[in-house]
């Protein structure tokens, strides 16, 4: 969110960010330079549909008195409260959806209140957001990142040529829909590679497992679950990137943005075959697919990079390439900048 609001064009927009709970180096960085920050309740969830509705009323007497044209949330929950707010104060409500789970009627209700709503992969766009109603109101706006900031390491001198072990790397959640295990059982069939594997635990049985498994497999000296370290820190001591997610839950993925991270940086990455993985990796192009839960398939194709180093630079190159074509911030903020523009009527 910060990083469109800080290349918004201020002649055009000005931008006011609401937050719930003060706190945190981000929030200290944004009040810092300046931006106008308003502390106040706009979502109420877990509180019941009457309640909820209640306080939505009450929150909205709150926001009412500040003029919002454009309400653009980044609350990926499917808890409609905040868009009944941002309507009943007058503004027009946009959000942001970038993961594939639809089961709750919550989002049905969300998409509905919404004035505009933000694809962050196509396949949102062709399955979700597929009716004559929703289809009008979606707009596709993929992700970014920096390019300044990711991109390719200018030295050898890394944790990846200091040894002649092939350095793996994921970075994500360690949640079961992000598929770690799967990547584990490749690197077992695997030799003279290594794996790291970092990420906030937000599952601690599910982080036991993943541990378990690799004692039992005896993997333990090339495969280590380390404290969530930076990408940006990390992605210049590695050789290969994967993101190993599956379809557990239905919620694949949006427009991942530690891929993302690593394309800009000029690593050749392997996706799992599933929703906003297949936007960025077109298969031996700009990457490499496999399909879900298969560690066979995964196995094969860091094989392949392992062992073929012009195929490992030609899809880093490729890699790098797109993301700098087609998902800067630039082009991001363009993007809404131009979607604002449009619902606001200029």
């Amino acid at each position: 969110m910060f990083n469109i609001i800080e290349r918004l064009d201020k002649a055009t927009f000005n931008p006011i960010i609401a937050i719930q709970q003060e706190g945190g180096a981000l929030y200290d960085e944004i009040k810092q330079k300046g931006y106008r920050l308003i502390t106040a309740p706009f979502i109420a969830n877990n509180t019941g549909l009457i309640t909820g509705i209640m306080n939505a009323v009450r929150n909205a007497s709150l926001f009412k008195q500040l003029n919002i044209d454009i309400w653009q949330s980044f609350n990926w929950s499917s808890d409609y409260t905040e868009a009944i707010t941002a309507r009943l104060c007058g503004a027009k409500y946009v959000y942001v959806k970038k993961n594939m789970n639809w089961g709750r009627k919550a989002w049905q209700i969300k998409s509905y209140i919404a004035s505009a709503i933000v694809a962050r992969n196509t396949s949102l766009v062709k399955h979700i957001f597929n009716s004559s109603t929703l289809r009008k109101k979606t707009y596709f706006i993929t992700g970014a990142v920096d390019v300044n900031k990711f991109k390719p390491r200018q030295s050898e001198n890394s944790l990846a040529n200091s040894t002649k072990n092939l350095t793996v790397c994921c970075i994500a959640q360690l949640i079961r829909l992000k598929g770690q295990d799967t990547l584990i059982k490749a690197i077992a069939k695997l030799d003279n590679v290594n794996l790291l594997l970092t990420g906030s635990t937000r599952d601690e049985a599910y982080r036991n497992e993943l541990e378990t498994l690799i004692r039992s497999m005896g993997i333990e000296q090339r495969v280590k679950i380390i404290e969530y370290t930076p990408s940006q820190q990390l992605l210049g001591d590695i050789d290969v990137f994967v993101l190993p997610t599956n379809k557990r839950f239905g919620h694949e993925e949006g427009c991942p943005v530690a891929l993302l991270e690593a394309m800009a940086t000029g690593l050749p990455c392997i996706a799992s075959n599933v929703a906003g993985n297949i936007d960025l990796i077109q298969h031996e192009e700009t990457g490499l697919l496999f399909e879900v839960d298969d560690a066979d398939a995964l196995a094969k194709q860091i094989y392949r990079v392992q062992k073929d180093k012009e195929l490992s630079k030609r899809l880093g190159m490729a890699a790098r390439q797109k993301v700098v074509a087609k998902h800067t911030l630039e082009k991001e903020v363009a993007d809404f900048s131009k979607l604002y523009l449009q619902l606001s009527g200029r």
